[in-house]
């Protein structure tokens, strides 16, 4: 058995190496190994990850994937969600069909990160010709709303699950269909011991908090060194950020921030009484945007910043912009609408995330009254750090 538990140790030294985020991931979870030739390569509970004999089998680079997609399965709280909705949509079947959405969905960012991949894994190509739903669809719903989308469509969702499933391979978790392993009372190796969290929660709820909680801090730690993948923060936000419109947040914000300085004038009456003075807002001298540019942000976020840029040109008589990553770039000075063709080229970055040289930057440049804006996804290494 040390001889299993040094290979183990070997192949999560590769994963640390070669795919940071999965590999602090995995060493935050609970392995076990039971040497039992009739068990599948690997599997998870809600729990833990379970190897077989036969997971030793295969090469280095394809071991680190199997980890890689069964660690997400864990922290993804997949076998509990996928439990709940077997329960609630009691349709044949759908219990197979949530692994093969789960594993074509894990295994599409993967695939983006990892040279090789184990042969016959269900890809989101095949999610997407099994449940007549686009690819890029696929990508930005979460599981159950993809189940859901599939019921509401009518779809025959049992026609070909037993040809993609017939082939065993490391995606479809043991017990083929129900999306967990159970330890069914035998001798078990202990490989990592993971988070002890995990282990004492007491129910459901509180074990996914504990997930969630585990993988916001991974994702932190792996983009302050700009090693986060850039596909796994699609597959993991859905699950971490609460689904709010933050354009609209924003916005409110800022009038709130810019429209608190109301005076009157006698330079021209009222238009509801004429009788009165007019009410006139003193805007705001300057707005300073710290801007993340960091490897995780996408062009479409970028995008996102430069409207709201724009519409804070609108009230603000002087902007300037400030791209950071794990560190503050030359800033952008904003006076009128035209200038943001200069944000569009002048944004750069894409490394880790850590916000202190930013403030420390915001801080030399701004005056009383001035607004600060930071625009990010948050996911900051040095958040909790001294002098952030």
């Amino acid at each position: 058995m040390k001889d299993v538990v040094e290979k183990f140790r070997n192949i999560l030294s590769s994963l640390m190496f070669n795919h940071v985020f999965y590999g602090l991931l995995l060493k935050r979870l609970r392995v076990v190994y039971i040497n039992d030739e009739n068990m599948p390569p690997c599997g998870v509970n809600k729990r833990e990850i379970i190897l077989s004999p036969k997971f030793f089998r295969y090469n280095n680079c394809v071991q680190q994937y199997i980890l890689a997609h069964e660690a997400m399965h864990v922290a993804l709280s997949h076998p509990e969600r996928m439990r709940r909705f077997a329960e609630r949509f009691k349709i044949l079947n759908i219990n197979v069909l949530f692994n093969v959405v789960a594993d074509g969905k894990i295994n599409d960012v993967l695939d983006e990160e990892f040279e090789c991949a184990p042969d016959g894994r269900i890809t989101i190509s095949r999610v997407a010709m099994l449940l007549d739903i686009d690819v890029e669809t696929l990508r930005k719903l979460s599981v159950e709303e993809i189940l859901l989308r599939a019921i509401k469509k009518g779809s025959k969702m049992a026609v070909k699950i037993d040809e993609i499933v017939s082939e065993p391979t490391n995606d479809i978790s043991p017990e083929t269909g129900k999306g967990q392993c159970e330890k069914s009372g035998k001798k078990v190796v202990v490989l990592n011991e993971g988070d002890r969290e995990i282990e004492k929660a007491k129910d459901d709820k509180e074990l996914e908090k504990i997930k969630k909680k585990i993988l916001a801090e991974v994702l932190v730690s792996s983009k302050s060194i700009g090693r986060a993948p850039l596909g796994v923060e699609r597959i993991v936000s859905g699950m971490l950020k609460p689904k709010v419109d933050w354009r609209r947040i924003i916005k409110s914000a800022m009038e709130k921030a810019l429209g608190n300085d109301v005076r009157k004038t006698w330079s021209r009456s009222s238009r509801k009484n004429p009788d009165y003075p007019a009410k006139y807002t003193i805007g705001v001298n300057k707005v300073i945007i710290l801007a993340d540019t960091s490897g995780s942000i996408s062009q479409k976020q970028l995008r996102q910043y430069i409207g709201e840029i724009f519409s804070i040109s609108k009230i603000a008589r002087k902007i300037i912009v400030v791209p950071w990553d794990v560190e503050a770039y030359k800033e952008i000075v904003v006076r009128s609408r035209a200038d943001i063709r200069k944000v569009r080229v002048g944004l750069r970055g894409g490394g880790g995330t850590l916000i202190h040289d930013a403030l420390k930057k915001a801080l030399d440049i701004m005056s009383n009254g001035d607004i600060v804006v930071i625009l990010s996804d948050y996911y900051i290494g040095d958040l909790y750090g001294g002098g952030v």
